[in-house]
């Protein structure tokens, strides 16, 4: 769902058409993950 959210730009990025991506800013992805996981700590 973080991948598919354009919310989550600023902080993942894809690159070309073969589904792959980039975590620009991982430690932002992570907390987000976090949240969504009700995991803060992560």
């Amino acid at each position: 769902e973080l991948l598919s959210d354009s919310s989550n730009a600023s902080c993942i990025t894809w690159e070309g058409t073969n589904g792959e991506f980039k975590m620009t800013d991982p430690d932002e992805v992570a907390r987000r993950w976090g949240e969504r996981k009700s995991k803060p700590n992560m």
